[in-house]
């Protein structure tokens, strides 16, 4: 089983995170435990034994490449989440409360892939 946790938010939100992770791997013995972060926070992951890897998200590249492509402010965006959906998760959990995060989870997500947490799809708003 392969399971995204999307934290997109502060350092503290990344630490808070930590038992969550530590929950999953114990229930979930083989999993293998992923988390999308911002770039600037990383390295809150150190540490976290219950974390295989880190996946880094570029938002300086994002919005760098949208003010240079105005025709097509979401061609980083799309490369970078490209690379991520390559991942195949069973299990993705957002725990940004945001409509990007949303975003970026039902764009990641496969026929197989379960999201829990925020999303912005469910009630159509």
């Amino acid at each position: 089983m392969k399971i995204l946790i999307v934290q997109l938010a502060r350092l503290g939100d990344i630490y808070i995170s930590w038992p969550i992770a530590r929950a999953l791997k114990r229930k979930h013995t083989n999993a293998e435990i992923h988390f999308l972060v911002r770039d600037k926070f990383h390295r809150a992951l150190v540490g976290l034994e219950a974390c295989d890897k880190c996946l880094v998200f570029k938002t300086q590249d994002v919005i760098e490449k949208a003010i240079e492509n105005p025709d097509d402010p979401t061609i980083e965006l799309a490369q970078q989440l490209d690379i991520i959906k390559n991942e195949d998760y069973d299990l993705i959990i957002n725990l940004t409360f945001s409509p990007v995060s949303s975003f970026m989870c039902y764009y990641l997500q496969s026929l197989k892939t379960k999201v829990l947490g925020y999303t912005r799809n469910i009630d159509s708003s």
